[in-house]
């Protein structure tokens, strides 16, 4: 295919552009060089905060934009500066938490972006807790939650664990509906499901409609490339959607697949529009 019909190349992070053990592989990399080169805008989209996408991609990584929290926020890599950040009203947040606390749900509550990679947290039994791996995880990030602490206005987003629970996700879907709730599988131990919960209007595509915006590049011309449940959304916006092969089954049912993570395959469906 001709490279004109491709305007930006959009790529999720985790399973996706790294490796399981955190990477880019340098035929990735050398990708997205090549775009740069021929002018294709090149766009990261992940649930991962600002702060911990950049521990994984240097500063010098050849990126033009990072759509982070599932759409929350937008950073101009080139500018290194925050262009668009969401936040829930506090309504809608103490909604949410109220009906968590209902459910007995383990839960996470964090703080505005730009610093929504701290984060208040409500474990019952820290034992056993999933959530508390988390917590575990950023140690330095993450205090307990009391309601001294509230309201919390324009918290960025909620999470909770429901391990794999999919009819109660479809309940919570149809009860709390002035907000978005985003099914992800853990990134931790690769099987719990967390729900994360945003203002209604942000996603990923969300973000990617202020590319089309600002350079008149029309979602029919974007390649995306993910692997679970958080892409859906922008891959079934933009015009050629991809999904690495160690994708959730259900994503591999649904859209062309390319190689696995570990294969790279974001090169492999960028090379199968661009000549590198």
């Amino acid at each position: 295919m001709n490279v004109q019909n491709i305007g930006a190349v959009v790529t999720d992070l985790d399973g996706t552009l790294l490796t399981d053990d955190k990477r880019v592989q340098k035929r990735d990399y050398d990708a997205f060089v090549k775009l740069g080169e021929l002018g294709i805008k090149r766009i990261a989209a992940t649930g991962r905060n600002l702060k911990i996408s950049r521990d994984v991609l240097h500063d010098d990584f050849p990126l033009d934009y990072l759509i982070f929290s599932t759409g929350s926020g937008i950073y101009d890599w080139q500018k290194k500066e925050i262009i668009r950040a969401e936040g829930l009203e506090w309504r809608h947040t103490d909604g949410v938490i109220q009906r968590f606390m209902q459910e007995g749900f383990d839960f996470t509550v964090h703080q505005p972006i730009p610093n929504n990679y701290k984060f208040y947290y409500h474990v019952k039994d820290t034992e056993h807790s999933h959530l508390y791996e988390y917590v575990n995880h950023y140690p330095d990030f993450g205090e307990p939650f009391h309601e001294s602490k509230l309201p919390i206005e324009n918290a960025c987003q909620l999470l909770a664990i429901i391990e794999t629970d999919t009819l109660k996700y479809a309940q919570l879907v149809n009860e709390l509906g002035d907000v978005k709730l985003v099914r992800t599988t853990s990134p931790l131990n690769g099987e719990a499901m967390w729900i994360e919960v945003f203002p209604k209007h942000v996603s990923k595509a969300w973000g990617l409609n202020y590319i089309h915006e600002q350079y008149d590049i029309p979602l029919e011309r974007m390649l995306g490339i993910g692997n679970d449940y958080n892409d859906i959304d922008f891959l079934e916006a933009v015009g050629h959607p991809r999904v690495v092969s160690n994708a959730h089954p259900d994503l591999l049912e649904k859209f062309p697949v390319v190689k696995s993570n570990e294969e790279c395959g974001v090169a492999d469906a960028i090379e199968s529009f661009i000549k590198i």
